[in-house]
């Protein structure tokens, strides 16, 4: 075990990813230009090589629109993930 490693809860070690694919992440973040115009990203990234697989911004994303985009990204790319994470939380 890395020292890094060593600092890690036990729920945190089970989340780290030992190769690409094997864990995405992807979450929801909101922003407003101009003090008007809202806006939304959908974000993703491989918990592994730390690579920004794909980033969709727009002024409105419902999940109907995640499932697209991660479908549009797989098809693209060849890339599966093992397991997805989102933390359903707030942006």
């Amino acid at each position: 075990m890395s020292p890094a490693e060593s600092k890690l809860s036990g729920s945190e070690l089970r989340q780290l990813a030992s190769r690409a694919n094997e864990r995405w992440s992807m979450d929801f973040m909101s922003g407003r230009l101009n003090f008007a115009l809202r806006f939304r990203l959908l974000t993703s990234v491989d918990n592994f090589s730390r690579e920004s697989l794909a980033i969709q911004a727009s002024q409105r994303l419902t999940g109907d629109d995640f499932d697209q985009i991660l479908e549009q990204f797989t098809k693209q790319s060849g890339a599966h993930p093992e397991t997805i994470r989102v933390d359903n939380g707030l942006e």
